[in-house]
């Protein structure tokens, strides 16, 4: 028998898991002013940390380019100086750190965004930062170009507007990306490969390697949509669901189904 199950991301599965605390029997406790206001200084907090990890990895980035770019040796007024190449491994762990870091910020603020809408819609509140201007709020730009469905409805144009942006957007970052892992990666296997490099320089440059790949497998990991079954607890109160019950009760002979029983199943 095939064992029913829908297929969901990480992000989604979670944001489920905290729907359920939202319904439970503390869920007033995250719509206490004391909450409200430390989560939005989290928010606040994470998004700072994407910017200046976005920075770094920028910066790192550029650095390791330009001394990749640098020629074995520079005439200046004749002269031919020598230029070392020994940065070029410690730029690139040092950019590849910086992905990770950078990946690491940005799941996470992905992440809290997403808590603090099911907030708002567990109360059908879908425009939550407007409800939380006082409290640190963040990508204020973002609302006016949400199309609207309640009030003055929106036109097939104002309904569009966000779409492309998003798509415009999503391929510039992921551009970005690709040409940054590209930069590192090749630089990393040059070195590596070349018969001139000392094993320390090897060595880094590996390290180099390892890091943009955990990165890569973290981002596959929350793209990716895994399978989850039906549930047979409750993700709060640990109790068996009635879907559950009924299944163990068709299998007993319908005989009344406790808590101790379905546990032992």
């Amino acid at each position: 028998m095939t064992i029913p199950f829908k297929r969901m991301s990480l992000m989604e599965r979670s944001a489920l898991t905290f729907q359920s605390y939202l319904n439970g029997d503390f869920g007033r406790r995250f719509y206490t002013d004391e909450f409200l206001s430390g989560i939005c200084k989290t928010r606040y907090e994470i998004h700072m940390a994407v910017g200046k990890a976005a920075g770094f990895l920028g910066a790192s980035s550029l650095a390791l380019a330009y001394f990749d770019l640098l020629p074995q040796k520079l005439t200046i007024f004749s002269n031919q100086i020598a230029v070392s190449q020994s940065m070029v491994p410690i730029l690139n762990v040092f950019a590849a750190a910086a992905f990770l870091n950078f990946v690491m910020k940005f799941i996470e603020g992905l992440l809290i965004d997403r808590y603090i809408s099911r907030i708002g819609q567990n109360i059908d509140i879908y425009s939550f930062d407007l409800f939380l201007l006082d409290k640190s709020p963040v990508n204020i730009w973002v609302d006016p170009l949400t199309p609207r469905y309640f009030g003055d409805r929106s036109g097939l144009a104002h309904k569009g507007v966000l779409p492309a942006l998003g798509l415009l957007m999503a391929i510039l970052y992921i551009g970005i990306a690709i040409l940054i892992v590209a930069l590192i990666v090749g630089t990393a296997a040059k070195v590596i490969l070349g018969d001139a490099s000392e094993l320390s320089a090897k060595l880094i440059s590996a390290a180099a390697i390892m890091l943009i790949a955990l990165s890569i497998l973290i981002v596959m990991a929350f793209s990716v949509k895994f399978k989850f079954h039906d549930a047979r607890f409750d993700e709060y109160t640990l109790e068996p669901t009635k879907a559950f019950k009924k299944e163990l009760e068709g299998e007993m002979g319908a005989q009344p189904v406790d808590a101790e029983s379905a546990n032992n199943a």
